[in-house]
């Protein structure tokens, strides 16, 4: 931490900016998510599929900006694609 006050201060402001930012691009991400869960839930798959691809550009977005990082980000994404996979794929029986 910086010992002088005005850099202690500047730091502290430069944090709060921060963390309005990262906290408005991780609720965009919440909300993409449950979008997504919310019309999969709701079994439209051209509603479910346009909800997966806003989230998939969320992700990447918030994983480029260094928010979340990049392999977090990708776990989720596979998730996401896996759930949609087995709601609308047909069966192999």
């Amino acid at each position: 931490m910086p010992t002088l006050k005005t850099n202690t201060e500047k730091r502290i402001r430069v944090e709060e900016r921060n963390t309005r930012y990262n906290r408005k691009w991780r609720q965009k991400l919440k909300d993409a998510i449950k979008d997504f869960e919310i019309k999969l839930s709701k079994g439209d798959q051209e509603e479910a599929k346009e909800a997966l691809s806003r989230a998939f550009k969320v992700l990447d977005k918030v994983a480029g900006k260094d928010i979340i990082p990049k392999k977090r980000a990708a776990r989720r994404k596979s998730k996401l694609h896996r759930n949609y996979n087995e709601k609308f794929s047909p069966e192999t029986e």
